[in-house]
């Protein structure tokens, strides 16, 4: 791991906006919910289940590719910061306060707007898992700070980090742990407290840990925002999902074994490449403080 004073202080300007981006999109991705869902609908005084254009269904379909996994690299990322400068006691404690304490309080809220009370999670199930992920994390990282065998075994795994074009290595675990997690147009999540899927969980965690290594080998950012990776991440993202939608929503035999595996691989190459595309093209356009993304 880095141990150079100034990644203490420097500040990830364009991973800022990226975030704020993401953020911002889950606000239109949910927006047609409001015409899909009755009760969101009737609350509303809107007529349900309408026909949405078709462009608008595109549109959240593409934002569900890639938006949540990008979440959990962008919380490797900074969590890994966190815990160069806090240890992993303080991490977890930071964790614990950010994201635990913010989970029980509007799961809360969510059920005393809808009760009974039994902690469902509606849509902060990502926050259930991240808790997870963020305290394996915090272990992981304890361990690492007092076993040298283990400090090099977490070298060894975060090596394809270190240059652009071995970063594709991640797509192996990536294309092996979609089907579980991700078998079709929606993700396997959890309902309630105490619901857990081992594969979906590991899903997650995997993105987490390209986060982290990333942090780790973070002069590979300086290669992802050249225009060249800019570009060819955008050209194999656009042709990976353009497979993905005809397969899944246009050919009538898609879980036919043979179709099913080819949308599993789309699926999984586009997540990956949206996700480099956006970060090397926000780190690209953002170098230095902006109060609108700040506030953001």
């Amino acid at each position: 791991m880095h141990n150079d004073m100034s990644a203490k202080t420097e500040r990830y300007h364009g991973l800022d906006l990226l975030r704020a981006f993401a953020m911002m999109l889950g606000l239109l991705m949910h927006a047609n919910e409001a015409y899909q869902i009755p009760e969101i609908a009737k609350a509303m005084g809107m007529p349900s289940f309408i026909n949405l254009p078709g462009w608008m269904d595109l549109m959240e379909v593409w934002i569900h590719l890639w938006r949540m996994p990008l979440f959990f690299v962008l919380a490797g990322f900074f969590g890994c910061m966190i815990v160069q400068r806090r240890g992993a006691a303080g991490f977890l404690q930071d964790r614990l306060l950010r994201v635990g304490l913010t989970l029980l309080v509007f799961v809360s809220i969510y059920d005393l707007l809808y009760p009974p009370f039994d902690f469902q999670l509606h849509h902060l199930w990502f926050l259930y898992y991240l808790m997870g992920v963020c305290a394996v994390a915090a272990g992981v990282a304890w361990v690492m700070s007092r076993s040298g065998p283990f400090q090099t075994a977490a070298n060894v795994l975060a090596w394809p980090a270190k240059r652009s074009w071995s970063l594709g290595l991640y797509l192996i675990p990536i294309i092996a742990l979609t089907p579980f997690a991700r078998p079709g147009r929606y993700a396997v999540i959890p309902d309630a407290f105490g619901d857990f899927h081992l594969l979906p969980f590991l899903y997650y965690s995997l993105w987490f840990g390209i986060g982290a290594t990333l942090y780790w080998h973070r002069q590979t950012l300086s290669t992802l925002r050249h225009w060249g990776m800019i570009t060819g991440s955008f050209l194999l993202a656009v042709l990976t999902m353009s497979g993905f939608v005809y397969s899944f929503f246009l050919s009538p035999k898609v879980f036919e074994a043979y179709l099913y595996n080819w949308v599993i691989y789309c699926s999984a190459v586009s997540t990956a490449a949206w996700c480099l595309f956006f970060i090397g093209l926000c780190h690209r356009l953002l170098n230095k403080e902006n109060r609108v993304v700040s506030w953001f």
